[in-house]
């Protein structure tokens, strides 16, 4: 109840977001690993390569040659499994199943007839860009396969993970780990790590490639290749609103990384052909959805029950809500784009500071390296808060032979920056004593 009376809610059903196995029990379709390996495309074949006239397999990067299903599409064929049941031994059917790519589930949403205008099966599914890139996705396969193609032109996984470890991540990354490599994670074409720890390996493999395999001309390709997956990840990582203003670049640019794994691997994963329909729900619904939204407490429930060994489910909820509690107290406000964490006010004043805020480019920390809008690159040494504007006080270097990657630190200018000045915090690592080389997050769009 509300305070001048009862408010009536209308709630609408939008998508479903979750990994392809959801959508898999969601919808009956055989999942990803069935003969017809998407919901969308009718004439995809997981085991087909090549170029044949009436399928396609996962090496066809041409959104183009996608043969589109509608929703009525699905219904059809959810309605013939629903007739052919009773008539059919179970060989018989399973065989039917398995031409059409659906399983039939009588007691599922999608056999629900009063159900088909509420949810619209291929509408409503929507990929997330984390499970399906960085969460054993392409972006592991990826990683995985230039790893392999490093090693066989005589450079070891050791001198990958000496340059990891001398690499700086940002303070909200933590610091790189050697293990995050380490041969015991492996599985074959492919790394094992969480979704976070990959957005962190990805920029330091990129730097590896431009500062130490560029010499070697048997690796362009490759490198071309592993950029565009870097500038891709660059671009989802912006959010939900801000990568709907490159979404024409995002798309071209997963048709060319498509092509370019194929033509250099053998080996394609199902999710290389869905990283294509992550653009496909982003026009849906006009913005960019993802998991990492709800999976992002994981860690923290984690940790929190690693200690308790009474009343776990009690104690694990009531140590969480009071570790909110805390992070509310210290001015972490989710409903605001930019807000202070921990600050204090000036003596004699009516300026707040803080070395630690939150802006729509995620948390910053004094000490991390920035880039700036207009391509330039400084050091955060402190934030302030003057009538409700936030400045950062920043030393902001000077570029190096008019390269946008690479800074002199010591030559340097003291600047107070607004906060729509910041567009991300950087990886880098220090190319020479003078010089340090930070990793651009995506190319100019």
């Amino acid at each position: 109840m509300h305070a001048d009376g009862p408010v009536f809610v209308k709630a609408i059903f939008v998508v479903f977001l979750c990994v392809l196995k959801g959508h898999r029990d969601n919808t009956g379709w055989r999942g990803y690993n069935g003969t017809v390996c998407c919901l969308d495309c009718e004439h995809i074949r997981l085991n087909l390569r090549g170029e044949h006239e009436t399928a396609i397999g996962l090496d066809c990067w041409d959104r183009d040659r996608f043969t589109r299903r509608t929703n009525a599409d699905v219904w059809a064929i959810v309605d013939r499994l629903r007739d052919a049941r009773p008539a059919m031994g179970n060989t018989e059917f399973k065989k039917l199943e398995s031409e059409l790519g659906f399983h039939w589930v009588p007691h599922g949403i999608i056999a629900d007839l009063t159900l088909r205008d509420i949810y619209k099966p291929l509408d409503h599914t929507v990929r997330d860009w984390m499970h399906t890139l960085v969460g054993d996705g392409q972006a592991n396969s990826t990683i995985g396969e230039t790893l392999r193609a490093i090693r066989n032109h005589g450079l070891a996984t050791e001198h990958v993970h000496e340059f990891l470890i001398q690499c700086k991540l940002p303070h909200k990354h933590g610091k790189p780990h050697a293990a995050w490599l380490k041969s015991s994670r492996a599985k074959p074409h492919t790394p094992s790590s969480f979704s976070s720890i990959i957005l962190s390996v990805v920029p330091i493999m990129y730097l590896f490639l431009e500062e130490l395999c560029s010499h070697v001309e048997e690796l362009s390709d490759m490198r071309d290749c592993f950029r565009n997956l870097h500038y891709i990840l660059g671009i989802l990582k912006t959010g939900p609103e801000d990568a709907m203003r490159f979404i024409d670049v995002l798309r071209d640019l997963m048709q060319l990384h498509h092509k370019q794994l194929c033509a250099l691997y053998t080996k394609c994963k199902p999710k290389l052909h869905h990283m294509h329909h992550i653009v496909d729900g982003m026009l849906y619904v006009g913005k960019l959805l993802s998991c990492f939204v709800t999976e992002r407490k994981h860690k923290c429930v984690k940790d929190i029950a690693l200690h308790v060994f009474r009343s776990f489910e009690h104690t694990v909820i009531h140590d969480v809500v009071n570790q909110q509690m805390e992070q509310l107290i210290n001015g972490v406000d989710i409903y605001r784009d930019k807000f202070f964490v921990r600050p204090s006010v000036l003596a004699d004043s009516i300026v707040r500071q803080s070395t630690t805020a939150v802006f729509r480019c995620g948390e910053l920390t004094r000490g991390d390296l920035v880039m700036l809008r207009g391509s330039s690159c400084g050091r955060v040494n402190a934030f302030y808060e003057v009538d409700g504007s936030i400045l950062v006080r920043a030393d902001v270097f000077a570029m190096v032979d008019k390269t946008a990657s690479m800074y002199a630190e010591e030559r340097f200018v003291s600047k107070l920056l607004t906060a729509d000045e910041i567009a991300d915090a950087v990886v880098y690592f220090y190319q020479s004593p003078a010089i340090t080389k930070v990793c651009v997050s995506r190319r100019k769009c």
